[in-house]
């Protein structure tokens, strides 16, 4: 299991500011792994911003992820 936290400064819907991205799955001796994404935390012009989502793939390779997400509480 593996457990990832980073800080994102982007654009989101055409609004700015920095989320936080935590990442949590498994990653299997084949080099695939799945898991999920949860954005939190919104600063600036991404205050209210949270979802989750689903990615799998190889590690080694751009991990492609579904996220579904809203502004708000």
């Amino acid at each position: 299991m593996f457990l990832g936290v980073e800080t994102c400064a982007c654009t989101v819907a055409g609004q700015t500011g920095t989320v936080t991205v935590v990442f949590r799955g498994r990653l299997y001796a084949d080099g695939n792994t799945t898991g999920t994404v949860e954005l939190k935390d919104g600063r600036g012009g991404l205050a209210g911003l949270h979802g989750r989502g689903t990615f799998q793939g190889n590690f080694l390779l751009p991990l492609p992820y579904t996220l579904q997400y809203s502004f708000g509480s």
